[in-house]
Formats: structure tokens, C-alpha cells, sequence
């Protein structure tokens, strides 16, 4: 077998039954997929889990995976419907878990901590999956835009683009929690 080196051309090789390739695959994928399921789990046991489970999938489905298609979406959407199998806590719930501050000695500071962070949380909560992935990735997690754009298949620069709808997306739900206006 020659030696792929795209992700592509590595799952299609495990597609076509070079089942050492995916060996490569995990390599490459199975911590920044572990980061993506422990932000989205909040538990490192279930994490580790559910990273096994996406790549026991990905062998056992490895024939419906269509040649030269983007990798990693299809990885991550195997990942998502293990989480949802296994009733992963919700996203809101993990990343409140991840951001979770020290009280300090002034409550007054701490209690506008609490709800500027259930603001966020509720924001997270109304924004598409895919942005709350993103950021999920590139604000919970603190993967590089590079690594995000290599798991998702995309140039770092859009990677970067991505991020900061998303982020923009979040602002705006936050600022109109804030004036009270219902959020679209």
C-alpha cells in the first residue's frame, strides 16, 4: 500500500480495508477528539469512552464513508451521536463546568460573575452546533486556529472566520439578554 497522508486518503484506505491505516487516524485525531468530548461531556471517563467508541464506529461504518469526502466532519459527527447516545451532559452544563470560577472574598464580584457566566452559558446554549463546537474547540479546549481548521477540513483563515461569527453570534445573544429583547 503506498503511504496516504491526507486524512482522505487514509480513511479511504481503512474504507478499502487497510485497517493499519487507521492506526495513522487515530494518531492524529484522538486528542483534540478527546478535548471536543470532554468540553461537551464535562467528565474525562466519558471522554476517553467516547473517543474509543467514534473509532470502533469508524471501523465498524468504515463502508459508508464516501471517498474523498472531508474527513473530520464525518469523524466529528460520529462523536456527536456517541455523546447523544450515551446522554452527554449538555453543552451549557460542561462548559459552566470548564469555566468555573474560585469565589472570592467580594460576593457582589462573584455574583456578577454567576450570571454574566449564565449569560454566556444560555447564549451557548441558543447558537447552532456547529458554532458552539467551534467554540467549544477554540475557547474551552485553546486549540490553535490551525488545528481547528485541520480537524474540520478548512483553511486556518477560515477557521478564524468561523470563530468570530460565532463569537459575534454570542455578543449579540448576550447584549440582547442584557436589554431584554428576544433572542432570533
Amino acid at each position: 500500500m503506498d503511504q496516504p497522508t491526507s486524512n482522505e486518503d487514509l480513511m479511504t484506505a481503512v474504507r478499502d480495508g487497510h485497517l493499519e491505516a487507521l492506526a495513522a487516524l487515530f494518531e492524529r485525531h484522538h486528542r483534540p477528539l478527546f478535548g471536543y468530548a470532554r468540553g461537551r461531556s464535562g467528565d474525562t471517563d466519558r471522554a476517553e469512552d467516547v473517543v474509543q467508541e467514534t473509532f470502533s464506529r469508524i471501523l465498524r461504518y468504515r463502508r459508508s464513508y464516501r471517498p474523498g469526502a472531508p474527513f473530520v466532519p464525518w469523524m466529528l459527527r460520529i462523536a456527536r451521536n456517541v455523546l447523544q447516545a450515551e446522554g452527554a451532559q449538555s453543552p451549557d452544563l460542561a462548559l459552566t463546568a470548564a469555566a468555573e470560577v474560585k469565589a472570592s472574598d467580594d460576593p457582589v464580584r462573584d455574583l456578577e460573575r454567576k450570571q454574566r457566566r449564565e449569560q454566556v452559558m444560555a447564549g451557548l446554549a441558543e447558537l447552532a452546533e456547529e458554532d458552539r463546537d467551534l467554540l467549544l474547540l477554540s475557547h474551552v479546549q485553546e486549540l490553535p486556529r490551525q488545528e481547528i481548521a485541520h480537524m474540520l477540513g478548512i483553511t486556518t483563515n477560515a477557521a478564524k472566520v468561523r470563530i468570530h461569527r460565532a463569537l459575534a453570534t454570542l455578543r449579540r445573544q448576550i447584549v440582547g439578554a442584557d436589554h431584554g429583547e428576544a433572542k432570533s
